[in-house]
């Protein structure tokens, strides 16, 4: 059951590491949440809460500064983790802004620090937890390809050495890659939203799988036996014939 006092408490520190302009009480702020959140799963789960809140932000600093007690959690709670992998499509619309029409909150340099941060995260996530969080290693090598598709885009192609020319090319080279980036990034979290669903079909098969190949071991080790048996039986009645043969010859 979540305490009111310290859910109320949990609220202002997670305001003051993510306050903008409260540089200096940020790393202390990030020390008592830690130490906070210690005390119950529900105040993780709260923490957890709060910090999807601070993730909509319509600013990309903000959201910077709560990807970094995201991560801090990140680390230190597998509640924390669990709930981020159930909304993991979520947090990525808010980190990194697949779709470009509506992109990430100013300030511009915020929102490529923010870009950047996602992926270097998502990549020691994927690291560490990978093999618990599957859609882990799914999301970073995602991104790794976003990030570097968005990087080819930045540059542009200069045809020929009309202005309009050239404007109306990158126009309509940045809509193609909008629609191709919307397609596979539309696929990419249909991907992620089945996973769950697909755990405990896949562990049924595994089940029926493995009792198959039991059966399959206890015919064969039938058949061994059966086979032995079959082959003591012929050397008997070979060492018989021998010796019949051998007590004719005496005669």
């Amino acid at each position: 059951m979540l305490d009111l006092v310290d859910a109320h408490k949990l609220e202002g520190l997670i305001n003051a590491a993510t306050d903008v302009k409260n540089e200096g009480s940020r790393e202390e702020a990030e020390k008592n949440i830690k130490r906070l959140v210690r005390k119950s799963e529900a105040l993780v789960e709260r923490s957890f809460e709060l910090l999807m809140e601070k993730m909509s932000a319509k600013s990309s600093t903000v959201r910077l500064l709560a990807l970094e007690v995201v991560h801090l959690l990140m680390l230190r709670s597998k509640v924390f983790r669990d709930r981020l992998n159930e909304k993991l499509h979520e947090f990525l619309h808010l980190a990194v802004a697949f779709n470009s029409r509506k992109g990430l909150p100013p300030p511009h340099e915020s929102a490529d620090a923010l870009r950047r941060r996602t992926l270097e995260m998502v990549r020691e996530w994927s690291e560490r937890y990978g093999s618990f969080y599957k859609a882990l290693g799914h999301t970073e090598r995602y991104l790794s390809h976003f990030m570097a598709s968005q990087k080819g885009g930045e540059g542009g192609s200069h045809l020929g050495s009309n202005p309009n020319q050239s404007n109306m090319a990158a126009s309509a080279s940045a809509s193609r890659n909008e629609k191709i980036q919307r397609i596979l990034h539309d696929k990419f979290l249909e991907i992620l939203q089945q996973l769950p669903d697909l755990k405990p079909e896949s562990a049924l098969i595994v089940q029926q799988i493995e009792a198959c190949l039991e059966v399959l071991e206890q015919q064969i080790e039938v058949e061994r036996e059966r086979e032995d048996e079959e082959s003591g039986d012929d050397d008997s009645s070979s060492e018989c014939e021998g010796l019949a043969m051998y007590a004719v010859s005496e005669d």
